[in-house]
């Protein structure tokens, strides 16, 4: 366990993860579709981050934290899936934490969900 000061002190620089957009608009989904979409990001520290914990505020959407650890400069992206069996209009936040950053990040999602059409 003595790399866990090593990564709190490394949180305290100047490091962070930069999203392209922290808004994402899924636009109108059909019922019972695969609805997944993606948060492009960039380490932009002089060091390797990784993500801690990806959390949302429901369950209608699953993101998908990313495992590998990011060099410097190094892209990625952020999966988010959302649950289209649930109808009508969304606006759900997920909060991302990093070891770049003692700091969370918010990102959004928002769209709706249309009723089922046989």
């Amino acid at each position: 366990m003595a790399f866990l000061p090593l990564f709190a002190q490394q949180a305290d620089s100047t490091g962070e993860v930069v999203f392209e957009s922290t808004n994402i608009n899924f636009g109108k989904l059909d019922y019972g579709s695969n609805a997944i979409r993606y948060f492009n990001f960039q380490n932009k520290s002089s060091y390797s981050v990784y993500f801690m914990q990806c959390r949302p505020d429901c369950s209608c959407a699953r993101p998908e934290c990313p495992a590998a650890i990011f060099a410097p400069g190094q892209k990625g992206r952020l999966p988010i899936h959302y649950d289209t069996k649930r109808l009508g209009v969304f606006n759900t936040n997920i909060t991302v934490f990093t070891s770049a950053s003692p700091l969370p990040i918010k990102l959004t999602i928002t769209g709706e969900v249309l009723p089922y059409k046989p």
